[in-house]
């Protein structure tokens, strides 16, 4: 028997993350920190299978966390918050 839990990224939702990261807003680092803060959320389910909605909400967080800020000191995510975020 597999004790193994799994998360499954619906398609929707993997679109967005590559459009979040053609927008540069994610390497391969922060999709390391997303990945892991999924498994944190969902590590109690049993073949979760992980819409829109949820990534969204989960990337907004570590987004949050780890933007930098850009020259004029504005937050470089800002710019393209309401575009993925709303």
């Amino acid at each position: 028997m597999n004790d193994a839990l799994r998360a499954r990224i619906t398609g929707r939702a993997a679109r967005w993350l590559e459009l979040v990261k053609d927008y540069g807003h994610l390497d391969d680092e922060a999709l390391d920190a997303l990945l892991v803060a999924i498994a944190d959320d969902f590590g109690e389910v049993e073949e979760a299978l992980v819409d829109l909605p949820e990534i969204r909400r989960i990337a907004a967080e570590v987004l949050f966390e780890r933007s930098p800020e850009g020259e004029d000191g504005d937050d470089v995510v800002a710019e393209d918050w309401a575009l993925l975020f709303y």
